[in-house]
């Protein structure tokens, strides 16, 4: 049990990493040319999402598992901040595909906000599982 917790803690983590950085590197490291075309706004936030995904599907394993573990509630801090961090990878997993459907629509300027307001989401997301 306590193999397979250590295992989904390690992909919920590297997961959110590899989300986190994609962002970044979409944002701040691309060519605006690249980073606002059509291709550019479908594949790499496409991978963003899938990782997105996996991070969430492991972290409610990990919160199942601390359920079955423990025998019951885990506590009112724990439960705040598992919500707070499910609702923040929600906003960050819709404002990246937001932020495709605007560049798809030809609006830069908010695409890059959205963009940014995901970045910005992750990094609270992170500074909430280290409460944990």
């Amino acid at each position: 049990m306590i193999l397979l917790q250590n295992l989904l803690i390690w992909v919920h983590v590297m997961s959110q990493i590899g989300a986190f950085g994609g962002l970044v590197i979409i944002q701040y490291g691309l060519p605006r040319d690249v980073r606002d075309t059509a291709v550019g706004a479908r594949v790499g936030p496409q991978i963003i999402q899938w990782m997105l995904a996996i991070g969430l599907l492991a972290g409610v394993a990990l919160v199942f598992l601390r359920f079955k573990l423990m025998g019951g509630s885990p506590g009112a801090h724990f439960l705040g901040v598992v919500g707070v961090k499910f609702l923040l990878l929600l906003v960050a997993g819709a404002t990246i595909g937001i932020s495709c459907r605007k560049l798809r629509e030809g609006r830069i300027r908010p695409a890059e906000r959205l963009r940014v307001s995901a970045i910005i989401a992750l990094a609270l997301g992170a500074l909430f599982g280290v409460m944990l």
